[in-house]
C-alpha cells in the first residue's frame, strides 16, 4: 500500500511518501483496509519534527480514516459498536445459518443505538427471501425496515459507459458555471 512513511534514525528523522508492505505495519489488534486518509495538526507535526508527538517509530501518520475493517483479533472490537456501519452491495447472496445469526445479533445490538446505511440493488421486497431461514429475516427485517430512512433511486446505472449528452455538451450553463 502507499503510505507516508516517517522513521527517525537518532536525532534525524526522514519522511516518504512510499510503498508500505504489512510486515512493516505496528502490531495491533485491527487491520483496516483504508480507503480516505487525512492528517490532522499532531501528524502535521509528526512529518515536520516540530514537535515530540511521535514515540513510536516507522510511523505512518493518517489517524483519521474511513475503511473496512479486514481482520479484528481484539475482543473489544465489534462492529456493532461503530457509530457508523455501511453495509454496501447488501443482498448479493443468500445467508448462511452463521451469517443470518450474526446479523440478527448485530441488528440487536445496533437497535435504536446507532446508525447504519445499506445500499442494495435487490429491492427491499427480496430481502425477506435473501436472508432465508423465516423467522430469522421476520426479526432482521424488523430491526432494519421499520424505523429506516428509505432513499431508492430510478433510473440507469451512473456506471454506465455512454455519457449523457446533457451533462457533456457546452449548453449546460450550469455545468459549465460550476467549473469555472
Amino acid at each position: 500500500m502507499r503510505a507516508i512513511l516517517i522513521e527517525k534514525a537518532e536525532d534525524a528523522q526522514s519522511v516518504a511518501l512510499t510503498n508500505v508492505d504489512k510486515a512493516q505495519l505496528p502490531d495491533g489488534d485491527v487491520l483496516v483496509d483504508v480507503a480516505y486518509s487525512t492528517l490532522n495538526y499532531k501528524d502535521a507535526l509528526a512529518i515536520t519534527g516540530q514537535g515530540p508527538v511521535g514515540r513510536r517509530f516507522p510511523m505512518l501518520p493518517g489517524i483519521d480514516f474511513t475503511g473496512t475493517v479486514a481482520d479484528s483479533g481484539h475482543p473489544d472490537f465489534k462492529l456493532a459498536r461503530v457509530q457508523l456501519l455501511v453495509l454496501d452491495d447488501w443482498g448479493t447472496h443468500t445467508l448462511t445459518d452463521q451469517q443470518r445469526l450474526d446479523l440478527l445479533e448485530l441488528f440487536e445490538e445496533r437497535y435504536q443505538r446507532r446508525s447504519t446505511i445499506i445500499t442494495a440493488q435487490l429491492p427491499v421486497s427480496g430481502w425477506h427471501q435473501m436472508i432465508g431461514e423465516p423467522t430469522i429475516a421476520d426479526a432482521i427485517l424488523d430491526r432494519i425496515i421499520h424505523n429506516a430512512h428509505r432513499i431508492e433511486l430510478k433510473g440507469d446505472s451512473m456506471r454506465r459507459k455512454t455519457k449523457r449528452a446533457d451533462l457533456t455538451q457546452e449548453t449546460n450553463t450550469e455545468t459549465m458555471a460550476n467549473n469555472t
